[in-house]
């Protein structure tokens, strides 16, 4: 199995990364492909590596430094049957490469088996491990996040043949656009064991960069036409993402430019051939009706405080 883990600027959390990979119960060969920007800070950490984690240095090229083409860099450098991602701010329970690698032997047709997560923000909260597996459906598929991306265990050979997306603009959708693609290469499934630790973060997204995400995801849905994803397919889930984001972003503030500009990329044709258009007219005037509308977010806000305090007691 190769671990692939992209670091840009984190040291000790990827410490806990690479900590979690060595205390893989999997008796079988582990190798890590550590893919860092070179900085002074990581030297020390990169002297302590042992045989099993293969260190390759990123260096920033014409803007390829993205997520995606350091995935791709280990990828590339990866010979291994079977190729997992983990992030490096997550952690794996110590069963999670035995439990996935076991359920790829007994099903041929699996291309990727991914897993529950556990959230946490300092130490995750293992609670107890299941058995067996859950099939990921054509529309889960498409939706992408039913399987997380430091969840995944996929084919070698598979994803060395279709590699991570590296347009620059497509920031972390690149992920996205990796599982829909996955979809079309064979069965995807996922552990009912939580076994993935999902650190959390506290940082507010601000109202542009929803509005911003929300373009690229179209965009990304678009796009995976030119992988023979089907077109009904992928207009539901533009459907689904659409009434979730459109929602969410009521009373958010000023829409940006930049969003506007990124919507207009993404509504081209490719999704709703000539309606793509007055959809996209439709969202920019709803995103500009909507900015100063705070009460219906304050409405929804007590319902979830109330339920937050309701399962606390």
């Amino acid at each position: 199995v190769a671990v692939v883990i992209p670091n840009h600027s984190r040291i000790a959390e990827l410490e806990e990364a690479l900590a979690s990979v060595e205390a893989q119960d999997y008796p079988g060969r582990v190798h890590t492909y550590l893919v860092y920007w070179p900085r002074p800070e990581i030297e020390p950490l990169l002297a302590s590596l042992g045989d099993g984690v293969t260190a390759i240095a990123s260096v920033n090229e014409a803007g390829r430094n993205s997520l995606a083409t350091k995935r791709n860099l280990a990828i590339d450098a990866s010979s291994e049957d079977l190729i997992a991602f983990l992030d490096d701010d997550d952690l794996w329970h110590p069963s999670k490469l035995i439990m996935q690698v076991s359920e790829v032997r007994s099903n041929g047709d699996l291309v990727a088996v991914g897993a529950e997560v556990v959230n946490f923000s300092d130490i995750p909260e293992w609670r107890g491990l299941k058995r067996g597996v859950t099939s990921i459906g054509w529309y889960q598929r498409h939706l992408g996040h039913s399987l997380c991306t430091s969840s995944l265990l996929m084919s070698g050979p598979v994803l060395r043949d279709l590699r991570m997306d590296e347009r620059p603009h497509w920031l972390g959708v690149s992920d996205y656009h990796l599982k829909l693609r996955l979809g079309t290469r064979g069965q995807l499934a996922r552990l009912r064991a939580e076994v993935v630790g999902y650190r959390v973060g506290h940082n507010a997204m601000f109202a542009s960069d929803v509005r911003h995400n929300f373009a690229l995801a179209l965009s990304v849905l678009a796009a995976v036409g030119e992988a023979g994803v089907s077109p009904v397919a992928r207009r539901l889930v533009a459907v689904h993402v659409g009434w979730a984001a459109i929602w969410s972003q009521i009373g958010l503030g000023e829409v940006s430019q930049r969003a506007i500009d990124r919507l207009r990329e993404s509504l081209d044709g490719r999704l709703f051939g000539f309606l793509d258009r007055l959809l996209w007219r439709a969202i920019v005037w709803w995103w500009r009706l909507t900015v100063t509308w705070t009460g219906p977010r304050r409405f929804f806000g007590r319902i979830k405080r109330a339920l937050a305090e309701r399962s606390g007691h």
